[in-house]
């Protein structure tokens, strides 16, 4: 299996908090725990298990929270060159 081309993913600890600027386009994957994710002026609270994502639809903060120790990628959108 070739992993060169995965994007790094950012580990979280229990209640850890990582801030996203700009970060609006991307997908959020959650790769092992529990996250809870909230957007800049959105309403709603995104809770992510272990293989579950969702879209930074919002620009501006975007806040992830570690509901247990968890880690977490930010996907480029399809067809996006790198």
């Amino acid at each position: 299996m070739r992993t060169d081309y995965l994007p790094p993913a950012v580990a979280l600890p229990h209640r850890g908090l990582h801030t996203l600027h700009g970060a609006q386009g991307r997908w959020l994957q959650c790769l092992e725990g529990t996250l809870w994710l909230t957007q800049q002026d959105d309403p709603r609270d995104i809770v992510l298990q272990a293989g579950e994502g969702a879209p930074l639809d919002r620009p501006g903060l975007s806040v992830v929270y570690g509901l247990s120790a968890a880690r977490f990628a930010l996907l480029e959108p399809a067809g996006a060159a790198f």
